[in-house]
């Protein structure tokens, strides 16, 4: 046979990187190019880059300034090595705020164009491991210090100083407060937060999460116009979804996540007439009582909490009977919310009918049938009883005494080494708990010539175990009441949160 020679050329195909739509337009509408990009214009990736975690400087970002950091980094520049004499490589564009091998991290997602130089170099160091730590560079007014929570450049502790007490050792820190602007974020060698990455694992299932929470409106003439509308009472509870799975009953928060401790109560419970899955209401109760939503939170995660046990309410569903029932588990039942449709002209007698004090949930048939959120209309939201809230100066010290109700329960807090100017301009001041629930603290420790701040508070929340306060004239803001521990000693931190109001005394 005659020998033949052949050649093959062959050539490594890489897969097409597919960016999505959905990405894309994230990128121009946050960044807002001169030329708009396309899916084939960018590279992006993510980075994990600030946690709440003690840094090898000393400092941490506690979760509550994470959502105020995520927001700033939108649109910050990604440099190399925080060299600032160099121009950016890439951008940030988007941020998640996510749970990362039990720290709280910000995951901020960023890009770069596939022309501009060195641009394959970047994807390829990235995705082989070669750059995979980052750090963060950022303007902050505040070290809060961890243990006396004043300025840690003002008081006697030192960050990263061990402590003992009562046998438990701790390590002195600061809290970046009052960040104000993100500079940059950096691909570097080391960072110091530890544990930091830079990832191709995009998680974009923030794409296709739709609003689960209902629009408030004040008036039922803000709906929208529908042949019928389908409208059930409005409680403080959380919106889950029931469904049977092998054989048993299953509860699920609106994101997926199987609630454990509901549905192992509910798990001799096997049926319920044809239910395959159905949005419900689950509502936390002690007694005959309905605890409020944060009691019920703290319930589902094993934490200290008034409620004793669970109602489920099953929003309407052509495949259960329409009829009344109730199906108990022990003292815990699960039953069919109370319902109407109606017209529009019917709408206002129907909500009289069923509201409960938070109002009424309120769906145009399509809306509900497409598992839209619907309309919260509570029909006292503008005539909600306003609190007060008072500032005295105690007697022959420089403390002074903050008093509110709240409901029917009052609370009194002692401001150590108080000043209004302070406080307005993002001073923190230890409060100390007197006698809460039990009735104001003794007139007598009012100085009788007291300077006396008073006011309106438009709202109070209970916030991880403390309140955040929306105050009226004078202060104007939203202030936070959050607790702190002193060796073995629990106290408060009152300081201003949200200075929004504030800005037209200034």
């Amino acid at each position: 046979m005659a020998e033949s020679i052949g050649k093959i050329t062959a050539h490594l195909a890489e897969p097409i990187e597919k960016i999505s739509e959905e990405i894309i337009s994230l990128i121009n509408e946050n960044i807002k190019p001169p030329d708009a990009v396309g899916p084939g214009d960018v590279f992006v990736r993510a980075m994990y880059v600030v946690s709440d975690e003690i840094n090898s400087f000393g400092g941490r970002f506690p979760a509550e300034e994470h959502a105020r950091l995520a927001a700033l980094l939108i649109d910050s520049p990604v440099l190399v090595g925080h060299r600032k004499d160099k121009l950016p490589v890439a951008r940030n564009f988007h941020t998640q705020l996510v749970t990362r091998d039990g720290s709280q991290w910000v995951k901020s997602y960023f890009y770069w164009l596939k022309n501009s130089e060195g641009a394959e170099n970047l994807k390829h160091n990235i995705d082989g491991g070669i750059y995979k730590e980052c750090s963060i560079s950022f303007i902050y007014l505040l070290p809060e210090c961890s243990v006396c929570g004043e300025d840690i450049r003002d008081c006697d502790h030192r960050p990263l100083q061990q402590l003992s007490t009562n046998g438990s050792r701790h390590i002195v820190h600061f809290n970046y407060r009052q960040i104000e602007r993100v500079l940059e974020t950096s691909l570097v060698y080391r960072g110091a937060q530890q544990n930091t990455a830079v990832t191709k694992e995009l998680d974009l299932s923030f794409l296709n999460t739709a609003s689960t929470q209902p629009l408030t409106i004040a008036k039922l003439s803000e709906m929208p116009q529908s042949d019928s509308y389908l409208v059930v009472p409005s409680y403080q509870g959380l919106p889950v979804i029931v469904s049977v799975e092998q054989g048993k009953i299953s509860i699920r928060d609106s994101g997926g996540v199987l609630l454990k401790r509901p549905t192992s109560v509910f798990e001799k419970v096997t049926s319920l007439n044809g239910l395959e899955s159905s949005r419900a209401v689950l509502l936390g109760l002690r007694g005959k009582q309905r605890c409020s939503q944060q009691e019920l939170v703290s319930f589902i995660n094993n934490e200290q909490s008034a409620v004793s046990r669970f109602e489920i309410k099953l929003l309407p569903d052509h495949n259960l009977s329409q009829d009344d029932f109730t199906i108990s588990s022990g003292a815990s039942k699960i039953s069919i919310i109370r319902h109407a449709y109606v017209t529009y002209d019917q709408l206002r007698d129907t909500v009289s009918r069923l509201a409960t004090r938070e109002g009424c949930l309120i769906w145009t048939s399509a809306d509900f049938l497409a598992d839209g959120p619907g309309y919260n209309y509570c029909r006292d939201a503008q005539a909600e009883l306003k609190t007060t809230f008072e500032i005295s100066s105690c007697e022959g010290q420089d403390h002074y005494l903050m008093r509110f109700k709240r409901n029917e329960q009052s609370f009194s807090f002692i401001l150590k080494q108080f000043n209004l100017n302070r406080l307005k301009h993002g001073g923190r001041f230890l409060a100390e708990a007197k006698d809460n629930g039990q009735g104001l603290i003794s007139e007598s420790v009012r100085s009788p010539q007291a300077v006396i701040i008073s006011g309106t508070i438009e709202k109070i929340e209970r916030r991880d175990k403390g309140y955040l306060l929306q105050f009226s004239e004078p202060l104007c803001g939203t202030f936070a009441i959050r607790p702190v521990r002193l060796g073995s000693t629990r106290q408060y931190l009152f300081y201003l949160k949200n200075e929004n109001h504030l800005r037209a005394q200034r």
